[in-house]
Parts: C-alpha cells; structure tokens; sequence
C-alpha cells in the first residue's frame, strides 16, 4: 500500500484519536518464559482491552508536556485516508528516558484494523526511528503489556529486544508491564 506519512507536533489530535486502539485479548505471554528469551502464550479468556478508554489520546496534550514529542500520521495515498499513526516522544521526564536526551519513547501505534497486516505498522515504525534519528537518538524504547501478544510480536520482528520486565505494574490491572529497546 501506497502511504503519505506527515509529521507534526502533538497538538491537535482529533483526527489522531479516530484511529482505534482496542483488541481481543486471548492469550498472554508466560513472563518467566519471556525472560528466558521464549515467546508462550498462556491462553485467557478473551476480553476487549482499549487503550483509549484507559486514556484518551486526545487528551494528551492536556495531561503531559508535548512539545518535543512528534505525531505521525499514515494516509493512505489513493484516497487520503487516516489508516494509522504514533506518537513519539523525546526530552520529557518519563522514567523511561532516564533524563538522557539520546533516548525517544514509541509512546503509541495504532492502524486499522481494517488495514492491519499490510506493512503500515512497519513504515509507522520506521518512520518513528528515522524522527528519533533525526533529533540524535541512539535509542528507541517501546512499553506495552504481557497481554498484547500481537504488539509483542510486531516489536520483536522489528528486532527491539527485552530490556525489562514489570510484573503487577499498573494499579488495579493483572498485566506486567514489558519495555523493549532497538538503536537507532
């Protein structure tokens, strides 16, 4: 697929936020597996985890420092459709940039679902490495949850690698909290 990618600041994300950010969750990773270098999936029962019910994207800017962070956006170039986005962050006091300026943060990757599987997730990803790049980066981290299986897989066939492992991470949910690494 054909795809104009636009970069901006993460101001408006109106537009941004029409992109979904929800899943069937049906498996999770076995964590002590995980660590050992192996992907087992335990199998759940299933249930829709979304992302922007938990926090909205569009609220963004109102909850946190935007201003060095960069919005991408993927369109579709017959038609110029919205199918995906990120969001990356840099120089911002999350404890994942360690106050290191060298450091970016893949802070969000959506694509429709409709659209899912046909390389857009991987020029998004691209993208936000080349963004990182250009602001003299050397790293790209990535924070998702031992029940994303499908965002654990994607980040591993981009090559990151486990950099740590937080089980019971987040308040009142059962999900370990999985950060990976690739330079840039």
């Amino acid at each position: 697929m054909n795809l104009r990618i636009e970069t901006g600041p993460v101001e408006d994300l109106s537009e941004y936020s029409h992109v979904p950010m929800r899943f069937l969750v049906t498996s999770r990773l076995d964590i002590s597996a995980l660590r050992r270098g192996e992907f087992v999936e335990i199998p759940v029962s299933p249930w829709l985890k979304d992302y922007d019910l938990l926090e909205p994207i569009a609220t963004l800017d109102e909850r946190f420092d935007t201003r060095f962070w960069g919005r991408l956006m993927a369109y579709r170039t017959e038609n110029n459709v919205l199918v995906g986005g990120c969001i990356v962050v840099w120089k911002w006091g999350s404890e994942m940039l360690e106050d290191r300026e060298d450091l970016a943060i893949l802070w969000d990757i959506r694509v429709r679902s409709e659209f899912q599987s046909q390389g857009i997730g991987r020029q998004l990803f691209a993208a936000a490495m080349e963004w990182a790049r250009e602001r003299d980066c050397t790293e790209l981290r990535v924070e998702t949850q031992d029940v994303n299986v499908p965002a654990l897989q994607f980040y591993t066939a981009m090559g990151c690698r486990l950099l740590s492992v937080q089980e019971l991470a987040y308040v009142g949910m059962d999900e370990a909290k999985i950060i990976f690494t690739i330079p840039v």
